[in-house]
């Protein structure tokens, strides 16, 4: 962490400033680097469109023709000089980025990692990363016109919280990583899970025993407590079960939680 924080202020000193263990860009860089889309993201413009006709041909031929054209484009050995536009080493590329895109890689990577078993880089990353889950969530809310989310990373966004809260073992796994964690009592951000699972795109590729509990979350008379149930009992067994776990920050949990739920009930 003090490496990263010393390249931060020295190498990339220009671009961020260091304050407090916590990073910022530069406004005046950030005016330069950010740049919002002016076409559909992903879009690839060039297009190409090649036919092939064969007529009074028997198969033996056309699949010799077929062998030798495919043959005769292997030996082009880049005749089309493709090689040395790359190997030029003086054209620079820019950095340019967006928010939309920053806070969809930004999730990807949070998934990914609470995926993973703790290790030196979850350790590093995940309180962050599951602290501010929801404001991260809220960022994409409103895509884009030009780049909104194609259903494939809905999906990957559903699969992930659906992992979150469906059995408690990603907080099990990761919870040395939640000292700092809040949203488990805050009506808002609950209400931001809730709103995304019930986007039809986020959970069109689950089982249809994981849409049973989504479908069992949303009819619930308390849609919060539902949907934190096995976390918190996840959260209940590790405090009477193991050990490790000191007690404070569990108790702390059940109590905040059975105060969210009773004033939710009124």
């Amino acid at each position: 962490m003090l490496n990263l924080e010393k390249k931060l202020s020295g190498k990339y000193g220009s671009l961020f400033r260091v304050s407090g263990g916590t990073a910022s860009i530069d406004s005046d860089m950030l005016a330069l680097i950010h740049k919002e889309r002016t076409a559909p993201r992903g879009e690839d413009e060039t297009k190409f469109s090649v036919n092939i006709t064969i007529t009074k041909a028997n198969l033996t031929s056309v699949q010799r023709f077929l062998w030798n054209l495919t043959m005769k484009l292997s030996e082009l050995d880049d005749n089309f000089g493709f090689q040395k536009l790359e190997d030029k080493t003086a054209v620079k590329g820019t950095i340019q980025v967006n928010g939309f895109d920053s806070y969809l890689t930004i999730l990807k990577r949070t998934f990914q990692l609470l995926g993973e078993a703790p290790n030196k880089a979850t350790k590093a990353i995940a309180p962050y990363l599951l602290n501010y889950l929801p404001q991260h969530l809220d960022e994409l809310k409103e895509a884009p016109t030009l780049h909104p989310l194609t259903p494939l990373e809905k999906q990957a966004i559903g699969e992930g919280l659906y992992a979150l809260f469906a059995t408690g073992d990603v907080v099990k796994a990761h919870w040395e990583s939640c000292n700092e964690l809040v949203w488990y009592r805050v009506e808002d951000e609950l209400d931001t899970f809730l709103t995304w699972f019930k986007d039809p795109d986020i959970t069109s590729k689950l089982g249809v025993m994981d849409r049973k509990w989504l479908k069992e979350v949303a009819s619930s008379s308390n849609p919060r407590r539902a949907l934190l149930q096995n976390i918190m009992e996840t959260v209940a067994m590790g405090m009477l079960r193991d050990t490790k776990w000191k007690v404070g920050l569990p108790y702390t949990w059940i109590l905040s939680f059975l105060e969210l739920v009773s004033s939710s009930s009124q």
